[in-house]
């Protein structure tokens, strides 16, 4: 992933968002400030609480065993999954 620019931050505590307009542009961690063009945040769920603080609403919401039909606007964006369940 390096040779792409990613760069993995595992173990440190985000602190605080620092934003330009509605970017964010940094964020403020237990170890230093990062800044980078884009943040990826992977706590499925989780993420919606972890953010919440900070003032950013994810419409992230809790399934387990459950399946979920919606209508598509742009069915070439729509998330592809296995039947096999």
């Amino acid at each position: 992933m390096a040779k792409h620019g990613v760069e993995l931050r595992l173990g440190v505590r985000l602190i605080g968002l620092r934003r330009m307009d509605k970017r964010i542009v940094a964020v403020h961690t237990s170890a230093r400030d990062i800044e980078a063009d884009a943040f990826v945040t992977s706590l499925g769920v989780g993420s919606a609480a972890m953010l919440a603080p900070q003032g950013i609403g994810l419409p992230l919401y809790p399934l387990k065993g459950y399946r979920l039909t919606a209508p598509v606007r742009r069915p070439e964006y729509a998330p592809r999954v296995s039947q096999g369940i």
